[in-house]
């Protein structure tokens, strides 16, 4: 460990991590004002507001039924139709809650807004940092835990950068976890990750940490307050509420969990869009042609069954990891349960776009932590490598444009997220 930590200076290693902060910063506040994945959440919660179908759902249903061969696009009738859905959110495609608590911030012009966004956004990752920080501090030397940061941020950086440039909305959900893991107020625990849930549905999968630690009121909790995320809007709109809820259900959540080609595009990295690139026809149509897939074609309900495999698989070793984690010092184990969580709700969620790898900040500090105080085996650390190695190659800056698309389109980050997840499952110490 001394010869990795004396390698960079503990003030070097605060100047980079300063340095990277204030860039990502710079970055927000300067294409706040651009068009971004925030111009949906804002274009949805000023629907909310007027009562708009938020989800385009009625043109949508609308336009599917006068599109009865590829030439009724192009028939006059169809233009205003089509015009309206491609300027309207049909990309939004969170649930209705989201729209109506950003209403405060969606009442004012859009890049006074965006800014407003783009700042919660930065606030929340200097948190998350602060608390997973904290969380490691008791049991690391300082200069460690400095190193480690400064290496877990480059090796996010892309993600953390892809993030503010979208002005989404991980940040948030990552500071709304880190504080449900980590403090022992289970009425807080509930709060968070009933909100962090309520956004967007991954954050679900740390119902599994609190289920180990047997924190049962953080989990009524939970469930309380998901109750009272989903009503909220009903206060005020009600009939409208359900309505959207009821859209949503069927945009969206029925969507991901029946066909593996909702979204299944080259940014989309998760497992059931892989597998929808690879084994079904136009889930990607201008990529899939440009690199002659999918190799073998199959039909979707089959490559459901084969994701439904692969979860069931993938639930095992997290059972095995579990019971592992038992028997472990507490501060390791809740760390590699956590990172094992923030992993799968990546690589299992129906869309896992290049910026929602920013989880990967807690498991890859661990695993940086680990490896600079020596605790890994060789085979940890071959896979440490491998994993990491994954995570930096498909980057347009090292290996060119048509290299990235390529590594894109066979999704080697979700291969990266596997890597770090078999090697936190079957971690074995060096002693």
């Amino acid at each position: 460990m001394g010869v990795y930590c004396r390698v960079v200076p503990m003030s070097l290693s605060k100047i980079c991590i300063g340095f990277l902060f204030l860039f990502l910063a710079w970055n927000g506040v300067s294409r706040s004002s651009n068009s971004s994945d925030f111009q949906d959440y804002y274009s949805a919660s000023q629907l909310f507001m007027t009562g708009e179908d938020i989800y385009a759902f009625e043109d949508i249903v609308k336009a599917k039924s006068q599109i009865h061969s590829f030439e009724d696009i192009f028939k006059s009738e169809m233009a205003p139709l089509l015009e309206k859905l491609m300027n309207q959110t049909g990309s939004y495609i969170y649930p209705p809650t989201f729209a109506f608590l950003l209403i405060p911030i969606s009442i004012l012009e859009y890049p006074t807004s965006s800014l407003l966004f783009s700042l919660i956004n930065f606030f929340s990752l200097v948190i998350s940092c602060y608390i997973i920080f904290k969380y490691f501090q008791p049991k690391i030397a300082q200069n460690t835990l400095l190193l480690s940061s400064l290496l877990a941020l480059l090796l996010n950086f892309r993600f953390l950068e892809n993030h503010v440039n979208n002005n989404q909305v991980g940040f948030l959900l990552l500071l709304l976890i880190m504080i449900s893991v980590t403090t022992k107020k289970n009425f807080v625990s509930g709060i968070c990750l009933s909100l962090a849930i309520i956004i967007k549905l991954t954050p679900a999968v740390f119902l599994v940490y609190f289920f180990w630690k047997k924190r049962w009121s953080a989990i009524i909790y939970t469930f309380l307050f998901l109750g009272f995320w989903f009503l909220l809007p009903g206060i005020f709109y009600w009939d409208y509420n359900l309505k959207n809820w009821m859209n949503w259900n069927e945009m969206v959540l029925q969507s991901v969990m029946k066909t593996p080609v909702f979204r299944a595009w080259k940014n989309n990295q998760s497992m059931i869009a892989t597998l929808g690139k690879y084994f079904v026809e136009f889930a990607d149509p201008i990529n899939q042609a440009n690199y002659k897939m999918p190799w073998i074609k199959l039909e979707q309900e089959t490559v459901s069954k084969i994701f439904n495999g692969i979860f069931v698989l993938f639930g095992f070793l997290l059972l095995h990891l579990l019971y592992k984690a038992r028997i472990l010092a507490k501060y390791a184990s809740d760390a590699r349960v956590i990172s094992a969580l923030f992993i799968l709700s990546v690589i299992f969620s129906g869309i896992s776009w290049i910026h929602t790898f920013c989880f990967f900040l807690f498991p890859i500090l661990y695993l940086c932590v680990e490896y600079l105080q020596g605790g890994m085996s060789k085979w940890n650390k071959l896979l440490f490598f491998l994993g990491s190695i994954l995570i930096i190659l498909p980057n347009r800056n090292f290996v060119g444009s048509e290299i990235e698309s390529f590594l894109l389109m066979v999704s080697v980050l979700l291969y990266a997220g596997i890597s770090y997840f078999i090697l936190l499952v079957f971690y074995q110490e060096e002693n």
